[in-house]
């Protein structure tokens, strides 16, 4: 008898992406100088359905998997849209959007995911990660930078931006953190373990720019050394209930077709294990 899989499919839109207002103030990185960031950023945020044409993709895809009608497994997605709140189109700040606003939302997303095999969250910027960490269980977070600090209930708060979401999500009781551990990170310092392996995990977080550049994938900051396969391994092995796939709504095609096969593993994972 064929196995279904019930997938609650949802996407947040960049939650602050430098305006060219901005970026014409600003004074790039020339010959390895760090540049001078000024105290007036001009922010702009949650872009219009971002996330939709990549959603479409996945939908697609799960419904239509030929590798899962063959291990009688079927996706029953649900598209959720996006998720945001009503903040001003463009506002100055120093690192991002309010957190009280993003706590809300991440609350809105478990109870929104809460009925459904597996939750998947597609986002533009990772600040839009905190989301996944009001879900329950242990997280696993794929990246290449921390997007932390060693001390998440005293660093700077009020403000959540792609840097420092993961202590928000502990500063707002969502996690402990016991509850998170890090793979593939390269940059920046952490309250949480970095391991090699994920292990245990019932979300898994991840930014594109944990991959190495060889293969492809158009993100901002990517620098990472990890492969796909390290990320198929990771859900085979972990069977996660909740996956977030971060910078991969900007349009790279190769990017999708990771997506697509990332999500098709997750459901199939499920499948296995609903089948114990």
């Amino acid at each position: 008898m064929r196995k279904q899989v019930s997938v609650f499919l949802s996407g947040v839109p960049s939650v602050a992406i430098p305006t060219q207002e901005w970026r014409k103030r600003q004074t790039f990185r020339i010959a390895g100088r760090k540049p001078r960031v000024p105290s007036d950023k001009l922010f702009e945020s949650f872009a219009g359905n971002e996330t939709g044409w990549l959603r479409g993709r996945v939908k697609a895809a799960l419904e239509g998997s030929v590798a899962l009608l063959r291990r009688d497994i079927s996706a029953i997605v649900t598209d959720g849209g996006e998720f945001h709140y009503d903040a001003p189109r463009k506002f100055e700040g120093q690192a991002g959007l309010d957190e009280g606003e993003m706590a809300a939302l991440a609350r809105e997303f478990s109870q929104a995911a809460s009925a459904s095999d597996l939750a998947i969250l597609l986002g533009g910027d990772h600040a839009g990660g905190i989301l996944l960490y009001a879900l329950p269980g242990k997280v696993a977070r794929f990246d290449e930078h921390s997007d932390c600090c060693p001390y998440p209930l005293t660093c700077p708060r009020g403000e959540i931006a792609r840097n420092n979401y993961v202590c928000a999500a502990v500063r707002n009781g969502f996690k402990k953190p016991e509850e998170i551990e890090g793979v593939g990170i390269r940059e920046g310092a952490a309250f949480h373990p970095f391991v090699q392996r994920a292990s245990g995990a019932r979300v898994l977080d991840i930014d594109l720019d944990v991959l190495a550049e060889k293969f492809g994938i158009e993100t901002e900051y990517g620098k990472g050394k990890l492969s796909p396969d390290d990320l198929v391994s990771a859900i085979r092995t972990n069977s996660p209930a909740a996956i977030g796939i971060f910078e991969a709504a900007k349009g790279d095609a190769k990017a999708a077709e990771l997506v697509e096969r990332l999500c098709v593993e997750a459901v199939a994972a499920v499948a296995k294990k609903k089948r114990r």
